[in-house]
Parts: C-alpha cells; sequence; structure tokens
C-alpha cells in the first residue's frame, strides 16, 4: 500500500519530475517502496543518477511531506 505521505515526497524531490517520479514507481511498485529501495536498486533505474539518489536517502523530503498533511488537517 503506498502511503500518501511518500506520495507527497516524491513530488517534493528535487532532481526528480514528474517522468522519472513515475518510472521511479513503476520500478519499484509504489512511491512507498521508493523511499525503502536499496542504493544498488535506485541505481538500476534509467534516469537515476547520483544526485536523484542522494535526494531520495535524505529524510527531508518525508518530514516536508509530512508537514504538508499537518496542515491539509
Amino acid at each position: 500500500m503506498d502511503s500518501l505521505q511518500h506520495q507527497i515526497a516524491l513530488t517534493l524531490l528535487p532532481h526528480i519530475g514528474p517522468v522519472t517520479a513515475k518510472s521511479l514507481t513503476n520500478y519499484c511498485g509504489s512511491a512507498t517502496a521508493v523511499f525503502k529501495a536499496s542504493k544498488r536498486e535506485l541505481l538500476k533505474i534509467p534516469g537515476i543518477g547520483a544526485a536523484a539518489l542522494h535526494y531520495i536517502q535524505r529524510p527531508e523530503a518525508l518530514l516536508l511531506a509530512e508537514k504538508e498533511m499537518r496542515f491539509l488537517e
């Protein structure tokens, strides 16, 4: 199951546009799985390089997504 927080976080990542986000979710199965994937798994995905990987593996996007969700409540 995809969490809303992970879906929002994926849209907030620098170096990740809508096409790359779709590629990530298609490859991993869900936005949640993107954030749980290993570095090795992510680097196999076309269009994912060191810069994108750096932002996926940092917690800031998830924290910002959580803040957005609290704001919407």
